[in-house]
């Protein structure tokens, strides 16, 4: 059984017989509107999107006038057990800015979309897709903030327009339209540092899938870049993807090794191609040795393009090796349990992707180790480590409260735990188990955004029904 909050107030949940009650008091995600823009514009709020740039021409012209889209929620300190093997997302969603790029809701009813449900398990989080420039949505921004995790943009040049583009960049060359005006090389660098302080997100992917004509020069620009992100916001975190090599083409190496080497020591992060093997893992750990290996994320696509065990469902097994061997991991693709495999069809369908794709065969969580299996009979607190709950007795009822946090806690009932429990006779039970919620809030907010969920496991801890409260009226 897990009971889920967000955005509101303070929340009640009683499940019959199991003698536990929540409250919480969450922090408003962002100040009424009113209060930060003048009333003379007239924006359509419902209309209002978040928009990528297309191009270098474009990136030249950003002028930051934007401000429905800029992010209103500070990044939070992180109380998560940090562990040698970190883990971030790589959100590529059919090429991104769907449903989420709406500032304040789509006007379009259907009956859910895509939620990332595992913040607890993330570092960073990349909002990816295939434009020159992505900005991260401010929804996704100010969620990712409020757990604790950093928010990042990406730049990508591809293909033979990419190519042309990647000579402009790093000569500072921009197209005026008749002729070509030189604003000095590192023009684009300020230009990205600019764009990511206005809309207050947290650092880049730099993803270079077309060819260089001077590696060199792309490493004097690369390290430039970085150590002014760094100057300009502090914390914040450039990433390099494994894709260019020592002669400036592009040729994915699938690891750490002498041929992109270069670019692990001028970037926080190095992000390898996804067609790592047990071998190639081996070698770039041995690669890495005395360059904080930390810093070493090894891709894996959800998708199973070559990834490691095929990815999907085997998305575990890709964790387990990568932790054996102390390096960090990246996941692209997270949305499969949503595009694929029926996902999209219904909440619960995809909810119960979600939950066998982030827990493995074994039902623990691959990226913390907080499974379900180990709460002991106890309510377990996932998100966050539990950082912010509280324990006190009302009116002779245990209650827990959470303020100003995310909450979302869990208990697993086996036969185990309703026999030693609650001494409840199974010979003699009807086979029923009967859960009550409610929900009351504390004025002047007394609405609230929550989710409770039952989910049913066979012996083989495998999700054979998933009951959700969103679906119901």
């Amino acid at each position: 059984f897990f009971f889920q909050a967000e955005d509101g107030i303070r929340d009640f949940c009683l499940s019959r017989g199991l003698g536990d009650v929540y409250k919480r008091q969450v922090q408003r995600l962002s100040t009424e509107l009113h209060d930060i823009y003048p009333q003379s514009h007239n924006y359509d709020y419902h209309e209002t999107i978040i928009k990528p740039l297309k191009s270098l021409k474009e990136l030249a012209q950003f002028r930051g006038d934007d401000l429905l889209n800029v992010s209103t929620v500070p990044l939070r300190n992180s109380k998560r057990r940090i562990q040698q093997s970190r883990v971030l997302i790589c959100h590529d969603m059919m090429n991104g800015y769907k449903e989420d790029n709406y500032v304040y809701g789509v006007k379009t009813k259907h009956e859910h979309f895509y939620r990332f449900n595992y913040w607890q398990c993330v570092e960073s989080f990349i909002y990816f897709s295939h434009e020159r420039v992505t900005i991260p949505p401010a929804g996704y921004t100010n969620l990712a903030h409020q757990m604790g995790v950093k928010m990042l943009g990406t730049f990508i040049t591809e293909w033979e327009l990419g190519e042309k583009e990647n000579l402009l960049l790093l000569n500072g060359d921009v197209d005026e339209g008749s002729e070509l005006v030189n604003k000095g090389k590192y023009f684009y660098a300020d230009k990205l540092v600019e764009i990511c302080k206005y809309y207050k997100f947290d650092g880049y992917l730099l993803n270079f899938e077309a060819s260089v004509e001077s590696v060199q020069q792309l490493v004097q620009w690369v390290k430039y870049f970085t150590d002014k992100m760094h100057e300009e916001i502090p914390g914040s975190i450039v990433i390099w993807y494994d894709s260019i090599v020592l002669d400036g083409k592009v040729r994915w190496q699938s690891a750490l090794n002498e041929q992109n080497k270069i670019f692990y020591g001028i970037s926080d992060i190095f992000f390898t191609d996804y067609k790592w093997n047990d071998e190639r893992i081996q070698s770039s750990v041995q690669n890495a040795e005395g360059l904080h290996i930390e810093k070493l994320y090894n891709g894996i696509d959800v998708f199973g393009r070559g990834a490691y065990a095929g990815g999907k469902f085997n998305l575990y097994k890709g964790f387990q090796k990568c932790k054996d061997l102390q390096t960090s991991i990246a996941i692209f693709g997270n949305a499969w349990s949503y595009e694929e495999n029926d996902g999209k069809s219904s909440r619960d369908k995809f909810m119960m992707n979600d939950l066998k794709l982030w827990r493995g065969k074994q039902l623990e969580m691959i990226g913390n180790n907080s499974g379900l299996i180990k709460n002991n009979f106890q309510w377990t607190t996932e998100l966050n480590q539990g950082t912010g709950w509280q324990f006190v007795n009302e009116d002779g009822m245990q209650v827990s409260v959470a303020s100003f946090d995310w909450c979302k806690r869990c208990l697993l009932i086996t036969k185990e735990y309703l026999v030693q429990e609650h001494q409840v006779d199974l010979k003699s039970a009807t086979g029923k188990l009967i859960f009550t919620l409610q929900v009351k809030g504390t004025p002047p907010k007394n609405e609230d955004i929550w989710v409770a969920t039952i989910e049913c496991f066979n012996a083989q801890k495998q999700v054979i029904l998933s009951i959700d409260s969103f679906l119901q009226e």
